[in-house]
């Protein structure tokens, strides 16, 4: 039997080293892919943020609707079906943002003081206090853009209005205003004034 020299001695050596050191790799990492894959790996998203909102009025589906927070007007009362032949369009802000418990008021046609004038209520109709936009409670007769937006810059300050004779701490509104608008108030689920 011939003798290995040194160089064989040295490759053979090389070789069995190259294997074991791949072999000890490969273990290694198979083991950390076990652990890996031993663990509970959980993915959650977070569920896209709502607003509910009660459509009425000139739409072909009125009712209450669940949207994605930042939708807006447009977007509720295309889901409510579009707008009915006579709803008074000219009226709304399409581009308006909703916010959750917002009642959007799509008016009919021949609302309002006169046909060309500003909107209002129909006869009969409420809105919630608690929940209207400023736009919405323009349409309460007697109330305009500078009463609407303290109505409901209260509301946002103070938390809901509890009855409606609360809208009488609202700078501007007496007693006198009051008697005039109560008919079309309501405070959502809260009692009302008699």
């Amino acid at each position: 039997m011939r003798s290995l020299t040194t160089f064989q001695k040295f490759a053979v050596i090389s070789i069995f080293m190259i294997i074991m050191g791949g072999a000890g790799v490969r273990l290694y990492f198979s083991r950390v892919d076990n652990k890996m894959l031993d663990r509970d790996i959980t993915i959650s998203r977070e569920p896209d943020p709502i607003v509910k909102v009660h459509v009425k009025g000139a739409v072909a589906r009125p009712g209450l609707y669940t949207l994605k927070k930042g939708a807006r007007v447009s977007d509720a009362v295309t889901i409510a079906g579009g707008f009915t032949k006579n709803a008074k369009r000219s009226e709304i802000n399409l581009a308006a943002r909703v916010e959750d418990g917002q009642e959007v008021l799509i008016p009919p046609a021949g609302t309002g003081a006169a046909a060309k004038g500003p909107a209002s209520l129909p006869e009969g109709w409420t809105l919630d206090i608690n929940s209207a936009s400023a736009i919405d409670i323009e349409l309460i007769p007697g109330i305009g853009p500078t009463l609407a937006a303290r109505i409901v810059e209260l509301r946002q300050t103070r938390g809901p209005y509890n009855n409606i004779e609360e809208i009488k701490l609202v700078q501007g509104i007496g007693e006198w205003k009051f008697q005039k608008i109560k008919d079309h108030l309501t405070a959502g689920t809260n009692e009302t004034a008699e």
